[in-house]
């Protein structure tokens, strides 16, 4: 009966030994422009800016090291309020590919206006441990 309650107990202490141990979870947002965030390779980050893609506007990373760093899917939107044309936040989920530095860029534009510039730039830079 000992022996089991040992064991059972040695097992508790492992897993929350290794819930600590848990990296955690990287939110960016625009109070963090200019600035540099650390993540460890393999993970991923979500960067959540003010936009409203009614207008045409939506953000758009620019210049993206994909050897260090990828998007994950398509930007999310989540409106402020339930009226029609709201503007939200936009969320952008990127994974962290390899090891190394790299600039990550969010442009906030029309995709149609190629020769337009953006009316808004968000910048971090990214170290992938």
């Amino acid at each position: 009966m000992n022996k089991i309650f040992l064991l059972t107990l040695a097992g508790m202490i492992s897993l929350s030994l290794l819930a600590g141990c848990s990296s955690k979870a990287v939110n960016v947002d625009d109070s963090m422009n200019g600035q540099t965030i650390t993540v460890n390779a393999g993970a991923t980050f979500e960067v959540s800016l003010a936009g409203n893609p009614t207008t045409g506007y939506n953000w758009y990373a620019a210049n993206l090291d994909e050897t260090i760093l990828s998007q994950s899917g398509e930007a999310d939107f989540k409106a402020d309020s339930s009226a029609i044309g709201a503007g939200g936040i936009i969320t952008n989920s990127f994974k962290a590919e390899a090891t190394g530095t790299t600039t990550l860029t969010l442009e906030y534009k029309r995709a149609w206006e190629t020769d337009v510039e953006p009316i808004q730039l968000f910048t971090i830079t990214v170290v992938v441990e």
